[in-house]
């Protein structure tokens, strides 16, 4: 057999082109690996080189490989014109509660794992396209059976009510809907980067682990699209463009980007992920992220529980299979249950906030606990916000003394601009843009104490800041409660 019928050979009938259905000229192939498993990789990835040159060398008992370009570049561009196979390029896992999750175990196998309302099981192949990128390490393999809130217990030291929303917070992670950022905040020496290790072994284990937030809009948007979990270690200030791109992330969006090299050729990063951030002063310095984050503040660690960190690891890895499976089990539940939830009380992040209770009932949560221990937690975060919030200092400072200040907005603005003590550059640089900023920071200038109302009068735009009686408050925060 000729050479070049060799190579046409192996491009034609052992690898298959597929397109990417974000970015049509992006294009990946998938094959039989050594091993039997069927690979998917970019069509410029150095393993299908590997494979090219391997299959050529044991079809021709040759010394030296051609070069495949010419041959494959054909395939490549056939494959780009006519766009027959455009999939979904998939990073961890697929599938949510309602549909059943397959969840990418990037083992050497390629196996997966796939969860229905039945059971789960391990499947050596599946419909979904995965990615295993350089930064992709392989998943334990799972095994059932276990006690899922005890085999987690040992490494979350959390308090009671915080542990289980922590629990099904880490479980819905599995599942490819919305999801709420988790904060872990607290003071040193808790284990905060220890803890979003772990959470990033669970839940998709990488190379990279944990990351310290990039310098730039580029860099966090390469970061988002890369990995289905991001984890940021000791994070001190989250800037407004961050928490934009990162509020995009945990309910899903497409990021145009220009792509490297060109002008004007643009590349659609997909971004939905999972996303931790941990520091001493971690809470979001915008409310639209703060919105969508639960708050997690770790206990101090007692010196008779305290253990080294390769021991602690040592016991983790030992459990992570069987947490895993166990995860797996809860699931399933949850997805059995998922039907029958007809709650109303569902909170801004709905889609999330509906599986959370599903996954909340199979761990034997009931719903009212549920509910009661997910508003304490979104008090809680906006207390916190509230207090290291600038505008907020400025309107609490501004209104000492005062019950109820009404008036044009321009005339108000000035007011409060005149009575800002210190540099405060951030402040509106507008009437209009300071009405907007306070709707935007209602919810922390009532956990301060404070409304806003707003209404036209005879062209005029009045605006009101009242503060809200102690008694009304109180009663408000004992409903919360």
């Amino acid at each position: 057999m000729h050479n070049t019928d060799v190579i046409l050979q192996i491009l034609d009938s052992e690898v298959s082109y597929y397109t990417d259905i974000d970015n049509p000229l992006s294009v990946y192939v998938e094959y039989k690996g050594n091993n039997g498993a069927l690979n998917f990789y970019p069509v410029e990835s150095p393993f299908f080189q590997s494979f090219l040159a391997f299959r050529y060398l044991a079809l021709t008992n040759e010394a030296t490989t051609p070069d495949f370009s010419p041959y494959l570049n054909l395939n490549i561009q056939t494959e780009r014109f006519q766009q027959n196979h455009p999939v979904k390029i998939r990073k961890r896992l697929a599938g949510n509660l309602h549909q059943g999750i397959t969840y990418f175990l990037a083992n050497n196998k390629w196996q997966s794992v796939q969860i229905t309302a039945k059971n789960w099981s391990i499947k050596n192949s599946v419909q979904e396209k995965f990615l295993k990128s350089p930064d992709t390490d392989p998943q334990v393999t799972p095994v059932s059976g276990g006690d899922f809130l005890e085999l987690l217990k040992p490494y979350v030291n959390l308090d009671s009510d915080s542990f289980l929303l922590f629990a099904v917070y880490l479980l819905q992670c599995f599942s490819e809907r919305d999801h709420y950022a988790a904060i872990l905040s607290s003071s040193k020496g808790t284990g905060k980067s220890t803890l979003t290790k772990i959470i990033r072994s669970i839940v998709d284990p990488s190379k990279t682990g944990v990351s310290l937030m990039p310098n730039n809009e580029r860099d966090l948007k390469t970061l988002l699209a890369a990995s289905y979990l991001v984890c940021f270690d000791n994070t001190s200030h989250v800037p407004s463009s961050f928490s934009d791109i990162l509020c995009g992330a945990v309910t899903g969006v497409k990021a145009p980007t220009r792509t490297l090299y060109t002008t004007c050729s643009q590349t659609i990063l997909d971004l939905h992920n999972a996303i931790v951030l941990n520091g001493i002063d971690a809470v979001p310095k915008k409310s639209d992220l703060a919105e969508r984050s639960l708050l997690f503040q770790l206990q101090p660690i007692r010196i008779n529980k305290r253990k080294t960190y390769s021991d602690l690891i040592e016991d983790f890895e030992r459990d992570r299979p069987h947490i895993l499976g166990a995860a797996f089990d809860i699931l399933s539940s949850a997805m059995s249950l998922l039907p029958t939830i007809t709650s109303k009380q569902l909170s801004r992040m709905a889609d999330a906030h509906k599986e959370m209770l599903a996954i909340a009932l199979a761990l034997g949560i009931s719903e009212s606990e549920f509910q009661r221990i997910i508003k304490q937690n979104q008090q809680l975060l906006e207390n916190e916000y509230a207090q290291d919030n600038h505008l907020v200092e400025i309107i609490c400072h501004f209104m000492e003394g005062q019950n109820k200040v009404s008036g044009k907005s321009s005339d108000l603005y000035q007011k409060i601009l005149n009575s800002i003590v210190g540099d405060y550059r951030d402040f509106p640089n507008s009437p209009s843009a300071l009405t907007k900023k306070l709707n935007q920071e209602s919810d922390a200038l009532k956990a301060s104490g404070f409304v806003i109302e707003r209404e036209k009068k005879a062209d005029a735009n009045i605006l009101t800041i009242k503060r809200i009686p102690s008694s009304f408050r109180s009663k408000s925060a004992s409903k919360k409660r």
